[in-house]
């Protein structure tokens, strides 16, 4: 589905004995404190319109996925391609799978009306302080975030509203005016029907490397 391409998801290992139902009440509470996971989105007269429902206690399953890491990676990603009913919700699924005997893996995704990248690992990290700190038996420190998800989307908005974004975007084909097409290179030929299919390869550059791309973005 084009629309479940656009899911972030992404999630953690974790090695050692695990508490499930302390688990699913750190997740209920990280639920509890973000109106944007408890919201859905749908039209009326016309316009679309953000409802925040009243929260509601979700436990957490666990999957077993023992002796079996290909399959695991296989069912990551189809969990990770589902298509999120935006006018009911919820807009978020979690996924615990046992790989061991006290192994587990996570899976969080949502669609990118909800989070995007920087957000997203925020309610990764609340996750992991919750858990850490009940399991501890101390209070999770926690600060109230200075905006939220919401408030960057009213801000874009604002911008777009006043062209602030068309000013920006002016700049840009100015700058960008007569260069040629990136023609990236390819190992086999592009199909004519677009698809979502694809993965990801994650390599690292050398220090010395990094710091000269830094640089020149730095100078541009």
């Amino acid at each position: 589905d084009g629309a479940a391409s656009y899911n972030i998801a992404g999630g953690f290992d974790i090695d050692g004995a695990l508490d499930l139902p302390l688990f699913s009440e750190c997740v209920n509470r990280m639920t509890e404190r973000h109106d944007v996971l408890r919201s859905s989105y749908d039209y009326a007269g016309g316009t679309l319109v953000r409802r925040v429902h009243p929260f509601e206690a979700r436990g957490i399953e666990l999957r077993d996925a023992r002796g079996d890491p290909g399959g695991l990676e296989a069912r990551c990603v189809e969990e990770a391609r589902v298509a999120f009913d935006l006018a009911h919700g919820p807009l978020w699924g979690m996924r615990l799978f046992r790989t061991g005997d006290a192994q587990y893996r996570l899976l969080f995704v949502t669609p990118p009306i909800v989070s995007a990248g920087t957000s997203y690992n925020q309610y990764l990290g609340e996750l992991i302080e919750r858990y850490s700190a009940a399991a501890a038996g101390r209070a999770p420190a926690l600060r109230e975030p200075a905006s939220r998800y919401g408030d960057f989307a009213a801000w874009q908005r604002g911008a777009i509203e006043s062209g602030q974004m068309e000013e920006l975007a002016g700049y840009w084909k100015t700058r960008l005016q007569g260069f040629p097409t990136l023609e990236m290179p390819h190992d086999r030929p592009r199909s004519a029907d677009q698809t979502f299919n694809g993965a990801m390869h994650a390599f690292a550059l050398p220090a010395g490397l990094q710091e000269q791309i830094s640089l020149r973005c730095r100078e541009e």
